[in-house]
């Protein structure tokens, strides 16, 4: 049997939160890791449903999965990807206590 995109949602998922793959900030509401050659994206779409995509090194679609195609746990598991690749690429946690940092000192 052959790996499939939604293989590697929980995987991702797993190694993200483990802080093993670093993700970067694309333009809107869009987050990149890379995997060796391949780019895993995560985004909202406009609708503000996830969607996850592996890019080829030119940046070509290779396969893509929304969240509307996953059954439980898997759509869970993308959201949460995302949200971890939101997080961690705009660095909210340093962001948060740089802010509470700055009120204590009011």
């Amino acid at each position: 049997m052959s790996t499939t995109i939604e293989d590697l949602i929980p995987v991702l998922w797993e190694k993200t939160k483990a802080g093993k793959i670093m993700w970067e900030a694309l333009s809107g509401p869009s987050f990149i890791a890379r995997v060796n050659t391949i780019g895993v994206e995560v985004l909202h779409t406009r609708e503000g449903f996830a969607r996850m995509s592996l890019r080829d090194e030119q940046g070509r679609l290779l396969e893509s999965i929304d969240i509307e195609q996953l059954a439980s746990p898997l759509d869970r598991k993308l959201d949460e990807l995302y949200d971890m690749a939101r997080r961690q690429a705009l660095k909210v946690d340093d962001v948060l206590g740089d802010v509470k940092a700055a009120l204590d000192r009011l």
